[in-house]
């Protein structure tokens, strides 16, 4: 195979392995149902995304009984307490499924998060602390946490979702032809060990260029969104999401870093060249390059940062492989690989089922001779909101419980 016919090959291996990776990891972390609420369920192990969640809720209860504003802090407290529970694991992915089937079906124009029975969860919740103010709350239907379709922007996301499960099915073949590109560069070369060399850069490259998008993808989405708890809630739903793909990608620029590195021949020092990149590739890349210098500095660092540490680890696995025993260290080092990024990768733990019922909420005991709170914030805001008489009488327990006693 001509040099440059051969070059073509490798760039249009590369390609294809970079989309069907993508692609297969669409398809088990995201277009899946049932994986796409597990993983949701896993970031509830966050305080900021509990936190989260408990304040989008108080807000949504608000927005629809504007009265109540004045009973935020309780609410949110309660909000808070139910969500850290198992019954709302089990609910919590319960919406996530819906919402995964109005995003990806395209049944709903605006797809929403609704868990079923928060509403229910949280007015008990409010009762064990003050049983009066948990008459005031509304049960009658769910808030919405999150919706999606409010502009063009997301009604644009929300037809390319509904259509995104037909190309996915051929990733697999498309891996296939990538793979199998790799092989042919590396079998029909003059030097069969030059081209083998060849194919695991191409194939170090293809995992690299992952990476590369992974980091600034994850820059630009921490950058283009904002939540009551900072970077920190962005931060886990794309790890949860996302965190795998990572790995994914690491595991193929490792595996291509070590074949290129067991192929190489240290009599000859062969090393990448940029001389040997095609001209309008290398405009391209500076271009690119450029652009991200000028767009976002600490981007380019950390792209600058990974570029560094893929030289630096196929220059120290070319010292390790370069003995005669590199065939057996270099199978050895990719079915260690592969075995880490298994376990890495694995996925989240499954969600638990719905199992109990709906909350009820107690009604509040009639003729009570005083109404206890968790706190004396929850107190405050009873009072506030004329729940508590004028006059009356407030002690604090021993427990830290704020009782109130009419005159």
């Amino acid at each position: 195979m001509g040099s440059i016919a051969s070059r073509f090959a490798l760039l249009a291996s590369a390609v294809c392995i970079v989309v069907a990776v993508l692609a297969l990891y669409a398809r088990s972390a995201i277009l899946d149902p049932g994986h796409f609420a597990d993983r949701a369920v896993g970031a509830l192990a966050q305080d900021e995304v509990a936190g989260e969640i408990a304040t989008r809720f108080s807000a949504g209860v608000i927005e629809r009984s504007p009265g109540l504003v004045t009973l935020r802090p309780a609410l949110e407290n309660a909000a808070a307490d139910v969500v850290t529970s198992p019954q709302f694991a089990a609910a919590f992915g319960v919406g996530m499924r819906e919402l995964h089937r109005g995003v990806f079906t395209g049944s709903d124009p605006r797809p929403a998060l609704r868990v079923p029975g928060m509403a229910a969860q949280v007015r008990a919740a409010v009762a064990a602390r003050t049983p009066v103010l948990a008459q005031r709350l509304p049960v009658d239907a769910e808030p919405s946490l999150m919706s999606i379709g409010g502009n063009v922007r997301e009604r644009g996301l929300l037809d390319v979702a509904s259509r995104a499960g037909g190309p996915t099915r051929l990733a697999p073949i498309v891996l296939v032809v990538g793979l199998l590109g790799l092989l042919l560069v590396a079998l029909t070369a003059r030097d069969r060990r030059r081209g083998l060399w060849a194919s695991g850069l191409a194939l170090a490259l293809a995992g690299g260029a992952l990476v590369a998008a992974w980091i600034g993808a994850r820059t630009l989405t921490l950058e283009g969104f904002d939540t009551s708890w900072g970077d920190a809630v962005v931060k886990t739903i794309w790890g949860a999401y996302l965190g795998d793909l990572r790995t994914w990608s690491l595991g193929l620029a490792g595996a291509g870093i070590v074949v290129a590195a067991a192929a190489a021949r240290p009599e000859q020092r062969e090393r990448p060249s940029w001389a040997r990149v095609p001209a309008p590739l290398r405009g391209a890349a500076l271009l690119v390059t450029g652009a991200v210098v000028l767009a976002d500095r600490d981007l380019a660092l950390d792209l600058a940062a990974a570029a560094v540490a893929g030289v630096l680890l196929y220059l120290g696995a070319r010292h390790l492989l370069a003995g005669r025993a590199r065939i057996a260290l270099a199978g050895a080092a990719l079915l260690a690989l592969a075995t880490g990024v298994a376990v890495a990768a694995s996925g989240p733990e499954r969600a638990p089922q719905v199992v109990a019922a709906t909350a009820t909420t107690p009604p509040a005991p009639s003729g009570s001779p005083r109404i206890c709170f968790a706190s004396m914030q929850d107190a405050r805001a009873a009072a506030e909101s004329a729940a508590i008489p004028k006059g009356a009488v407030v002690k604090t327990l021993s427990d830290g419980r704020v009782c109130v006693r009419s005159r």
